[in-house]
């Protein structure tokens, strides 16, 4: 199966990517590719729409996860949207359900970055 990716630069900072199809060693270096260009043209979050993507192999988890570690460096992150069960039980089995924030929706990973946050500095100095 094909893998077809597209990008939308939403907010200041922030890109959604829309995965479609298989990512596997074949097809990982273009979801990569695609995430790396987003970083590369100023993107600190990244939204990665999976709701296309029935089957991802162990490398296209590395890509996953090196694209996360390289964004929280700089204060940002990738989160997940509309991962599918068996995408979702490997998720579970290798620990990643406790790195990645899950959406639904893109709308709902959207709504998330722009709502106002509260780190415990600001909580801490209402106190």
């Amino acid at each position: 199966m094909d893998l077809s990716i597209s990008r939308k630069d939403v907010l200041d900072g922030t890109t959604v990517v829309s995965a479609r199809g298989e990512v596997d060693m074949y097809t990982a270096p273009m979801l990569r590719d695609a995430l790396n260009e987003a970083i590369d043209s100023g993107a600190r979050r990244l939204v990665l729409d999976l709701g296309g993507v029935p089957f991802m192999d162990s490398v296209g988890l590395g890509v996953l996860v090196g694209r996360h570690k390289q964004l929280e460096t700089v204060g940002g992150g990738l989160q997940l949207v509309a991962v599918s069960e068996p995408l979702m039980r490997v998720m579970r089995i290798t620990g990643l359900k406790t790195v990645f924030v899950f959406h639904s929706t893109v709308d709902e990973a959207l709504a998330r970055l722009t709502a106002p946050q509260l780190d415990g500095a600001a909580s801490g100095a209402a106190g």
